[in-house]
């Protein structure tokens, strides 16, 4: 326990030196819908904190007194403050897939299981903070924000890499990745930056009191700490709040790609992309390394660090002309960064003919794999509920990014992996030969075969992208 501690708990940073405001500037009463909203945006089956309390006994007690938890959250906003008792975070050790060496502290991710109390409040907290974000996030921060989504990220890179290619441009990416982002926040300075971009003195000072004096008990399911203890920086990972708290704290990153010299710079939570287009890919890895060490001491500067180890370079083929190995690469720090042929960011993967085969395979591989652990409990289900199981974990598993790479001809080559998948799951469902015709299994399963689950994904992504708001980046490249 000591060493995960020493890793994702480092306690050699100054204790926050924010001074609280007794403004009340801003502050409206806190009304019985918008707890309601909060209750209703909690999952049914998020895990509950310490208290062991889950969601529904919450639910029952709005439904009869509506007074008590609105007068609860209305007390925490006016007077700027949480109780110590809502803020002992038991947090989670699980590991992360998939990974070499789990003797490596982060070979794990820290969940935190915070009292289903303070995810009402932090509900109601976050629906008035997102008014805000427009002042404060760039639109170049894809998450956190109502009709922005990662893939739209990915989207955005891949149109301003056909459009240069249409050009006869060459284009190459630098992917960074903020290292341990949630516990390296910094409290003061999240305050300085709320305050500059105009929230309410009640919400930097409420941010700051559910901040500060939080301590920590960390467990594994099987054995954990026998008490909690305080912790002086960092956000918990897993609250309502977290991704947007850090969208904020970083933003100031996310500005201005113009200064760095790029064409695009993108961000989703702690995931970076900085895009550069030229004449040649070698001006572009001349670019990047400019681009790449000046981001990397503006975020040392405001308390953040780029894990190196995980910065990787792709340069995008250009017309016939494509990739290879032995490409200019960039120098990040005393790193050399040599270009890789195949890449993956935010989980959509790019090869260099920029193909779909590469992501479907992966993506197949991923959802076999989670359809081969349900297995056993597939052939004890009833076949509506297997079906179910299916739809809401294989196919989206299978799926996922799909959207980003209909736009180009899938062949009957690449949609292999997608007919292996869905069929493997039809067999499992109905027990049917393996040589039973594709269309006769997937109708008895009640899953689609693979050319309309194509057709169904680029509708989607249509629907999605038509449906953006007018200041998405997007909005400017429909049609």
């Amino acid at each position: 326990m000591q060493v995960l501690w020493q890793t994702f708990f480092p306690d050699n940073r100054p204790p926050p030196q924010h001074q609280p405001s007794d403004s009340l500037d801003g502050f409206y009463t806190v009304t019985p819908e918008e707890v309601l909203k909060a209750l209703e945006a909690i999952p049914p089956n998020s895990a509950p904190g310490d208290d062991t309390l889950p969601s529904l006994p919450w639910i029952r007690l709005h439904n009869v007194r509506p007074d008590v938890l609105t007068n609860m959250t209305d007390w925490s906003l006016r007077s700027r403050t949480l109780p110590a008792i809502l803020k002992r975070v038991l947090t989670m050790v699980i590991p992360k897939p998939g990974k070499p060496d789990y003797s490596v502290p982060k070979a794990y991710r820290m969940i935190s299981l915070l009292p289903t109390l303070l995810k009402i409040i932090e509900h109601v907290a976050l629906a008035r903070m997102t008014v805000f974000a427009p002042n404060c996030l760039s639109p170049l921060q894809f998450a956190c924000r109502k009709g922005y989504s990662l893939l739209d990220a990915v989207h955005l890179i891949l149109e301003k890499v056909h459009k240069a290619s249409n050009d006869k441009l060459y284009s190459s990416a630098l992917f960074l990745d903020a290292q341990g982002a949630f516990d390296e926040v910094l409290h003061q300075r999240l305050a300085e930056i709320m305050t500059t971009n105009n929230f309410p003195p009640y919400l930097v000072d409420w941010v700051q009191s559910y901040l500060s004096d939080r301590s920590v008990r960390i467990t594994d399911g099987a054995a954990s700490e026998p008490s909690f203890t305080p912790i002086r920086v960092g956000i918990p990972q897993g609250s309502p709040l977290s991704l947007f708290l850090f969208s904020v704290y970083s933003s100031p990153l996310c500005h201005n790609h113009q200064r760095l010299g790029m064409d695009l710079m993108v961000s989703y939570v702690d995931d970076y992309c900085l895009l550069a287009i030229s004449v040649s890919w070698q001006q572009n890895a001349i670019t990047l390394t400019a681009a790449g060490n000046q981001l990397q001491l503006e975020a040392n500067q405001g308390g953040m660090n780029f894990n190196l180890s995980k910065t990787e370079l792709f340069h995008f083929p250009c017309r016939k002309h494509l990739p290879t190995a032995d490409l200019p690469g960039v120098h990040f720090g005393e790193h050399h960064i040599q270009n890789n042929l195949e890449q993956r960011w935010v989980g959509v993967f790019f090869d260099k003919t920029l193909r779909a085969s590469l992501h479907i395979e992966k993506r197949a591989a991923k959802a076999r794999t989670t359809l081969y652990k349900l297995a056993l409990l597939l052939k004890k289900l009833k076949p509506e509920m297997a079906s179910r199981l299916i739809k809401a974990t294989v196919i989206p598993a299978l799926t996922f990014g799909l959207e980003i790479y209909t736009k180009a001809y899938i062949n009957n080559t690449e949609v292999v992996p997608i007919n292996m998948t869905v069929k493997a799951a039809a067999k499992i469902m109905t027990g049917g030969w393996q040589k039973a015709e594709l269309r006769a299994i997937c109708a008895e399963a009640g899953l689609l075969v693979p050319n309309p689950l194509i057709k169904k994904c680029a509708l989607s992504g249509a629907a999605r992208l038509l449906d953006r708001p007018a200041q998405h980046p997007l909005y400017s490249l429909l049609p």
